[in-house]
């Protein structure tokens, strides 16, 4: 499921950086806003339920006939340690 997320992000985030009409960014933006929270949430599970922070994804990534590179992106690593960041820092 974690990964199917990340590719549905992945989606997204090229359709929001393809689409010039501001009103359809906006509400494009706040989807990709949901996808990333659901993703975050997912892993913070998967954290918790295997107490790893390292998962290992070969099996799944087979299965889908996928390469680890093609389902990470640079920019959605940055936006999900913002995010981890800014959460950590409210909570203090």
């Amino acid at each position: 499921m974690y990964i199917k997320y990340i590719q549905i992000f992945r989606r997204l985030e090229q359709s929001y950086d393809q689409i010039v009409h501001p009103q359809k960014r906006r509400v494009l933006r706040h989807v990709l806003d949901g996808v990333m929270g659901r993703v975050l949430e997912l892993k913070n599970e998967m954290v918790n339920l295997e107490l790893c922070e390292y998962h290992y994804f070969d099996d799944v990534l087979s299965d889908l006939k996928l390469t680890p590179v093609s389902y990470i992106t640079s920019r959605f690593i940055y936006l999900c340690i913002y995010l981890l960041l800014n959460c950590t820092q409210s909570a203090r």
